[in-house]
């Protein structure tokens, strides 16, 4: 097989009463690994082979007797086959029938039964297909239930750790200023006079540093240790996103399966966010050029094809988006250039683009994109630092206001810039 395939572990039960049967794979994938052994009428048996990606059974000539076998091997499946249908084919002789049970993992995923008998041709064939993804989604759910387990366990907790982060990042000033302004609140009830003695105050604020600091540490550290890579993040989300929608499939009524698709929105609305705030590109130009397109476009899909697709609930939609969302777990395992624009590609062919964004939908593009939130927050918090520097200055110091104004305003326009330059380019 040419490029990339995934590898599935597969069994093939092969029951029989015709004399010969031969099945093998025609288009879609391939088998390496092979083995077979006898379950059930083992003495008949004159031939029981696994090689050359072809299975072949044979008795004595006219022998009707029922004769099992078991057939294990690895399914290769390229890439360019993910969307489509593997094609097999069992011939047998004329007498009786040839029975095949394909199972993934310990799953049923297909079954076919040859009873033809054609005039003219001996080789009595039964052609049938069975889905790519079959395959992929049943070998997905067993193997990776344990391993996602503990994906969905390290996400969870990162997300919560750096969620904690963000809040101490963004009311930094808050909290080193929370102690001192706790003591004026006492000060105030038990009657102390104002201004109180510079000694008083600088030990809280030497607190409230501490507190952030510290805060700041054992949270990071916390937050590193469970920290996914790109392409965890990407096999969490699409895994989450495709449990949802399966059981969407699966409610037995219209309450849940609208639940289920509204948590496969948020989680497709989270893997966006995600992608915007984790996945950076280099400034290095041939990388910007190729990686930043490529991811640029895939937030594009994402919030102008996917999203939509998901909040129409369109059943012919949400099955390509699950389809879509599969591939995309498939090769987050390995994520690379190829396999995202590969998921592109899959989106755009199949997913129609929104023709029009609503105001809502706008400003929360608008106010994500440009983070105003956060830089609203970061700007409140400066203008409450500089506050409590003014006060303190002209409290405690014979200095004339006006002059710890101007200091006041060009040290918060200073910080300002400062932290704007700070801010992480796209």
């Amino acid at each position: 097989m040419s490029g990339e395939s995934v590898k599935i572990p597969v069994e093939y039960i092969i029951t029989t009463t015709s004399d010969w049967t031969i099945f093998h794979i025609v288009e879609g994938g391939s088998w390496s690994k092979g083995k077979i052994e006898c379950l059930k009428g083992c003495d008949r048996l004159r031939q029981a082979v696994f090689e050359d990606d072809v299975i072949v059974i044979k008795k004595v000539p006219q022998d009707i007797t029922l004769v099992e076998v078991k057939a294990k091997c690895t399914m290769d499946i390229d890439e360019k086959h993910l969307d489509s249908q593997i094609s097999h084919l069992i011939t047998k002789g004329d007498l009786k029938s040839t029975t095949v049970k394909i199972i993934v993992q310990g799953k049923e995923i297909g079954s076919e039964t040859n009873s033809n008998n054609i005039a003219g041709d001996p080789d009595n064939p039964k052609p049938f297909k069975v889905s790519a993804s079959k395959y992929v989604s049943a070998f997905q759910k067993r193997a990776t239930k344990i391993d996602y387990d503990k994906l969905e366990s390290r996400a969870n907790k990162c997300r919560k750790y750096e969620r904690i982060i963000k809040f101490v990042g963004d009311y930094a000033l808050l909290l080193v200023l929370l102690p001192l302004f706790l003591w004026f609140i006492y000060a105030q009830q038990t009657g102390r006079e104002f201004p109180m003695p510079i000694w008083e105050v600088i030990p809280f604020m030497g607190i409230g540093i501490a507190i952030y600091f510290i805060t700041l540490h054992v949270f990071s550290n916390k937050a590193k240790k469970y920290r996914l890579d790109d392409d965890e993040w990407a096999t969490f989300y699409t895994h989450s996103i495709l449990d949802n929608l399966e059981n969407s499939f699966n409610a037995k009524t219209t309450g849940l399966k609208r639940d289920y698709r509204k948590k496969a929105l948020e989680n497709t609305k989270d893997f966006l966010s995600c992608i915007e705030k984790k996945w950076k590109v280099s400034s290095f130009k041939l990388v910007k050029t190729y990686v930043g397109d490529a991811i640029s476009n895939l937030k594009k899909n994402i919030r102008y094809r996917v999203i939509p697709s998901l909040k129409d609930e369109k059943d012919e939609s949400i099955i390509d988006v699950e389809q879509i969302m599969r591939n995309f777990l498939t090769v987050s395992r390995s994520l690379d250039l190829k396999g995202i624009n590969s998921i592109n590609k899959q989106m755009s062919s199949k997913l129609n683009a929104i023709k029009s964004v609503g105001f809502r939908d706008r400003l929360s593009t608008f106010l994500n994109a440009h983070g105003v939130l956060k830089h609203g927050l970061a700007t409140v918090s400066l203008v409450i630092g500089c506050g409590v520097f003014y006060y303190i200055v002209v409290s405690y110091g014979d200095i004339p206001k006006e002059y710890v104004f101007t200091v006041t305003g060009a040290g918060f326009l200073s910080l300002l810039a400062l932290y704007f330059r700070k801010q992480p380019k796209e």
